[in-house]
């Protein structure tokens, strides 16, 4: 085992998930410590059924040297107030961030310059899908990453100077490199960064679904993006009833649609299921600035149960298996979101709904289709017939097709390191 220590700063369960796989294999070149930070916190409440936060440790616990409680979040919008206390920098060669946007809230850039100073490689990580934006720069702009704009059209350039404060560049930087998803992705980041600095790492997680390849599909899985009810327990003590109940509902559409009853009647969701002799399966999506699951299932079933009364399940966290749920499902409706690349490599038909997410790196995926029962219906017929779209995977997710992402990961992993040890 290498003598450098590694350390993994994980922040939000979402984000750091994507990663869990190569914490084992990870653990027998280096030796690790993790640093628990933000939403991961556990001074964080957690927002759902299940910590999973705790079932991580569980099943990980034996490959860290040191496990370090750091600051946690009170509320949605909350800091941190000091991440560099609970920490001796002098341990580590390479920092591990779960994220890779400019996070002022976590203080990574205070966390990058200590680092510097003592010559420690930081690494950032996919934080999950998103818009790659207008026809300028999108969300690439908003990496915590050293850019070279001078890649870019003088048009561009102005954006990048007026975006997230990129004036002050220097301030912001929180990475020397970045996992990004796949090759797709590595070329519309290399617009604005240094090639050297982006590394293809796909999905290591997702590995775990070579294990439910040719699984039969039992029920028609729809996955959540927001609720129709998202944020309409917030107080307000001027105006109407209905005034305040409009106000609610324009503050929280942050897309298009939402699951409601509009969703479940546009989409045909009882339709396909009657169709198929196939139960309904909603995943709510539980949040840290929503901690309402309980009255949220309600709500989901108050909205389905409107003109259904066949069989349906509604899962949130708690022993919940989600490579084995996909697996099962015979469809898949889902919010444009990092979980619906799971089907998609598990080969099942998977309908992206426009208007429900962040479309990002399901730009030229075949199966996005509006909010049409008939556009939805016409494309499940067309994937059952035509077979999974394998040229979007291979592009998007390195090591998707052949679930080797773990391994791809940790051998860029280690190339990287390797050479940063080089030049020290």
């Amino acid at each position: 085992m290498s003598n450098k220590k590694i350390l993994l700063v994980f922040t939000n369960a979402r984000s750091c998930e994507k990663i869990y796989n190569v914490i084992p294999e990870l653990s027998k070149l280096y030796k690790l410590d993790l640093y628990m930070l933000g939403e991961f916190s556990p001074k964080t409440r957690w927002w759902g059924d299940n910590d999973t936060r705790f079932d991580f440790l569980e099943k990980n616990k034996k490959h860290f040297n040191e496990i370090i409680e750091g600051d946690g979040f009170l509320f949605h919008g909350d800091s941190v107030k000091d991440i560099l206390s609970p920490l001796d920098l002098n341990k580590y060669h390479t920092i591990l961030l779960d994220g890779d946007h400019v996070r002022e809230e976590l203080q990574w850039p205070l966390l990058y310059r200590a680092a510097k100073k003592k010559g420690i490689l930081v690494i950032g990580n996919h934080h999950g899908n998103s818009d790659f934006g207008d026809n300028l720069l999108g969300h690439i702009s908003k990496l915590a990453l050293k850019a070279e704009p001078e890649k870019l059209t003088e048009e561009k350039q102005e954006f990048y100077k007026t975006d997230r404060k990129r004036e002050i560049t220097d301030k912001i930087i929180s990475i020397d490199k970045v996992f990004c998803l796949g090759e797709k992705e590595r070329i519309i980041y290399n617009q604005l960064y240094n090639d050297k600095n982006i590394i293809k790492g796909g999905i290591p997680t997702n590995d775990t679904l070579k294990n439910h390849l040719n699984t039969e599909g039992e029920h028609i899985l729809l996955i959540t993006n927001f609720l129709g009810n998202h944020g309409m327990n917030l107080m307000f003590t001027k105006g109407s009833l209905e005034s305040q109940l409009a106000y609610k509902k324009m503050r929280n559409k942050i897309f298009p649609h939402d699951f409601d009853d509009e969703f479940v009647t546009k989409s045909g969701l009882i339709e396909l299921s009657k169709k198929y002799n196939k139960k309904i399966v909603i995943k709510q999506k539980t949040r840290f600035d929503d901690p309402r699951y309980k009255q949220n299932i309600e709500y989901i079933e108050k909205v389905l149960m409107h003109d259904w009364d066949g069989p349906y399940e509604i899962l949130t966290d708690k022993g919940l298996d989600i490579d084995e749920v996909i697996a099962k499902s015979f469809i898949v409706i889902s919010a444009a979101s990092t979980l619906a690349f799971k089907p998609i490599q598990l080969r099942k038909p998977t309908i992206i709904v426009e208007g429900t997410g962040q479309i990002g790196n399901f730009y030229d995926y075949n199966g996005i289709v509006p909010l049409d029962k008939v556009s939805i219906e016409n494309e499940v017929e067309r994937q059952l017939k035509e077979g999974p779209d394998l040229e979007f995977i291979k592009t998007t997710l390195e090591g998707g097709l052949d679930f080797n992402a773990t391994e791809i990961y940790i051998n860029n992993l280690k190339k990287v390191i390797d050479e940063h040890t080089s030049n020290l």
